[in-house]
This record gives C-alpha cells, structure tokens and sequence, in this order.
C-alpha cells in the first residue's frame, strides 16, 4: 500500500493531488491512500482519500505501507525513519503558492544525500513519480547523530528563527 500526505499545513499542494489523478489513469489497480488536507483540487480518481487523520490513524498508515509519498514535512521524515519506510519526498514550492520557503527543498536535499528518500522536484512529472515507486530503495548512509534528533532540531529551528530577527 502507499500511503500518500500533504501534511496539515494550511496551504493547498494541488501539484502533489494532481499527480495522483496522472497516476490513476496509468495505473488504477495501485493502492494508494491519499492524506489530501487543505487543497482545493480533491483526487478525482478513485483512490481513497481523506481530508485530515488523527494521530493514530495516521500512524496505522505509515505502519503498514509499504512506500510513503509526502511533503517534505519533518515529522513525516522522522516516523518514515522510525518504521523503516521506502520514502519518496515532495518539496512543496513557495513560488507556487505551497508554502513560505524553501525550508523543504533543503531537508528533501539531506534526506537524499543520505540516502534515506527519493525526491520528486515540481519539474518532475508522473512518469518519474513511477519511476521512484518502482525503485528499489536507497542504500542508507550514516547520519550525524542528531540528524533527526527532535531536541537538537528545536534548537536549530530557535537559532533559525533568532537569526531571522
């Protein structure tokens, strides 16, 4: 199963829905679970798709699929992490309207030069998006210890911020 998310930020991620809706009319008979939070253009195929999901629900996802298709979020990246998931990060593009910065270009950078997720750009269409599904997974490198460490990563994210005013 693939299980797919936006993530709950409040900004729409159209590009990443409407890849799916291309995905669909390649391949219906995949499995795919779509996590499609506030964007506006809802999947029109028919794979399933839900809004928002509470914790549990979201975790149960994650457990059991096979292949995690996200946004570039961090707690998305960690849980995949956690439970040894194949991961294929969506950056989403400020100049599209898909958030603030470019905060998830850089994580969705380290995450592959670790090899630890693919990453599909916006110039990136479907037929790449099949590509990396059917891609075997990347051969893991070592991280420094406090890569996805939540404390040091809230204290970087405090400097980010200081920094900023």
């Amino acid at each position: 199963m693939i299980f797919a998310t936006v993530g709950t930020a409040p900004f729409q991620f159209n590009r990443f829905i409407a890849l799916f809706d291309d995905l669909y009319q390649i391949d219906p008979s995949l499995d795919v679970v779509i996590q499609t939070g506030t964007s506006s253009n809802k999947h029109k195929g028919l794979f399933k798709c839900v809004e928002f999901l509470d914790h549990s629900d979201y975790l149960e996802l994650i457990d059991s699929s096979d292949l995690i298709i996200a946004h570039c979020g961090i707690g998305v990246t960690i849980d995949a992490e956690k439970f040894s998931k194949k991961l294929i990060l969506v950056p989403r593009d400020p100049g599209l309207g898909e958030h603030t910065d470019k905060h998830q270009f850089e994580l969705a950078k380290a995450f592959y030069d670790y090899g630890r997720a693919n990453v599909l750009y916006p110039e990136h269409d479907v037929e790449y998006l099949l590509k990396l599904i059917n891609s075997k997974p990347l051969t893991p490198k070592s991280m420094p210890n406090n890569f996805l460490n939540k404390e040091h990563l809230l204290l970087s994210l405090e400097k980010y911020l200081g920094d900023m005013y």
